[in-house]
C-alpha cells in the first residue's frame, strides 16, 4: 500500500518519521491546493494502523488562512467483529 502511495502524484512518503509521541511511523502526506492545507496520516510500520492525523493550513495570509495545526493522535485502536448500535436512534 505504501508504494502505491509513494507513487501517486502529490503524495509524499516518509518511512522513518515519528509521531508527536516519538513512535516510529511512516508519514503520509499530501497538499490540498483548494484549501492550501498539508494533510498527514502516520501509520505504525509494522502493523500499518493509524497512530495521529494532522491537518496544517498554509502561512498566515494565504488565501485568507491563518496557520494551524490540528492533530488527532490515537493511543490504541481496537477492532470490532460487528457495528454498533446507532446512539441516535
Amino acid at each position: 500500500m505504501f508504494r502505491v502511495l509513494a507513487a501517486t502524484a502529490g503524495v509524499r512518503v516518509n518511512s522513518h518519521a515519528r509521531d508527536d509521541r516519538g513512535r516510529p511511523a511512516v508519514e503520509i502526506s499530501w497538499f490540498d491546493h483548494v484549501t492550501s492545507d498539508t494533510l498527514a496520516t502516520f501509520e505504525d510500520p509494522s502493523t500499518t494502523r493509524m497512530l495521529e492525523q494532522t491537518d496544517t493550513a498554509a502561512p498566515a495570509g494565504v488565501n485568507g488562512h491563518s496557520t494551524y495545526t490540528g492533530r488527532d493522535l490515537y493511543l490504541s485502536i481496537t477492532r470490532a467483529g460487528s457495528v454498533p448500535a446507532n446512539p441516535y436512534r
